[in-house]
């Protein structure tokens, strides 16, 4: 893969179609490239030019920021999940000296690369005067990913609700607390943890394998006390 196209001085930029056209081209090759140290030059390239177009221009800011949240994305993307074990290199960060990313800046990486597509919307809804800053893509996943969980857990509910409609009350509150327990134990491991996509996993994993567990006991419990009820009547 050819190295990134020519980024000139930030002092060279004099107009938001320059931007824009540079821009294109630079997100382009960022598709194609597999080195992950080449796209992690250009996206440092590319934020000096973000920057002189904050401080020195009302135009341009907006697809400026989002030339650079594309090449965070494909730096995450070659990074690929955290590995348990490897000092969390995988092949694309080989490239890289370990030293160069932090690992709140990897973990950031990761992120926009899983949640792709939360990124391209904050850029399609954002504005010079309200650019898509990294800060804010990150905002937005983290609200997309605290929906999902309202979303689970009142998909749970429901579920424990239909495999026994008549089961305690206190129940629910047991799981709620549960739950609560389980998500405080993963951001707290989150926050020193060399690997939190990892770990968020398997807590998922577990998380499903208790509550499909739970489900099957509701279910025979149910079972076991209908046909009790039959036998008395």
């Amino acid at each position: 893969m050819s190295q990134h196209p020519v980024i000139p001085a930030p002092t060279a930029i004099t107009s938001r179609e320059q931007i824009a056209t540079m821009g294109a081209s630079l997100s382009a090759w960022a598709q194609e490239a597999n080195d992950a140290s080449e796209v992690r030059d250009a996206a440092a390239r590319w934020s000096a030019i973000t920057a002189y177009v904050r401080r020195t221009s009302r135009e341009g800011i907006a697809e400026a920021e989002a030339v650079l949240r594309r090449l965070e994305v494909r730096v995450g993307q070659l990074l690929g999940p955290a590995v348990v074990g490897a000092n969390q290199h995988s092949e694309g960060f080989s490239a890289l000296n370990p030293s160069e990313l932090g690992k709140a800046e990897r973990s950031n990486l990761r992120d926009l690369a899983q949640h792709a597509d939360i990124v391209e919307a904050v850029i399609a809804e954002s504005t010079d005067a309200n650019p898509p800053s990294q800060n804010k893509v990150l905002k937005a996943i983290s609200a997309s990913k605290q929906r999902n969980e309202v979303a689970e857990d009142q998909k749970w509910a429901a579920e424990l609700r239909e495999a026994a409609p008549q089961y305690d009350a206190q129940l629910d509150i047991k799981r709620q607390k549960i739950s609560l327990a389980l998500r405080t134990m993963l951001n707290s491991i989150e926050s020193f943890t060399h690997s939190p996509a990892d770990v968020a996993w398997m807590l998922s994993s577990a998380i499903d394998h208790v509550r499909v567990d739970l489900i099957r006991r509701l279910e025979s419990a149910s079972e076991t006390l209908t046909s009790f009820t039959k036998e008395l009547q």
